[in-house]
């Protein structure tokens, strides 16, 4: 049995997808997009607020919402250690 890419693909996102993750279809990010437009949207709700751009291509991480996400899950947490952990990501540059 042959599996190609894209199944792959498929099944990546929906098991990321029942573990709460949300996905969003990479041309919506692009760095050279229009403005974000809903129908581009998978999901009907973006996590935290307005959709963020990737600033290039080759950005694996929005930083915006990583940061967002590690204030929200450490809220007692300083912000000078929340943003050591932000700066600790091998997929974020400063």
């Amino acid at each position: 049995m042959f599996i190609t890419e894209s199944e792959i693909e498929i099944f990546s996102i929906a098991e990321l997808k029942k573990l709460g993750f949300f996905y969003i279809q990479g041309p919506s990010i692009a760095p050279d997009a229009e403005a974000a437009q809903d129908f581009l949207v998978a999901e009907p709700a973006v996590p935290y607020g307005e959709l963020e751009k990737r600033e290039s291509y080759g950005d694996v991480v929005l930083k915006h919402t990583l940061e967002q996400a590690i204030k929200r899950l450490n809220p007692a947490v300083p912000e000078t250690a929340r943003q050591e952990a932000l700066s600790g990501c091998p997929f974020v540059s400063a």
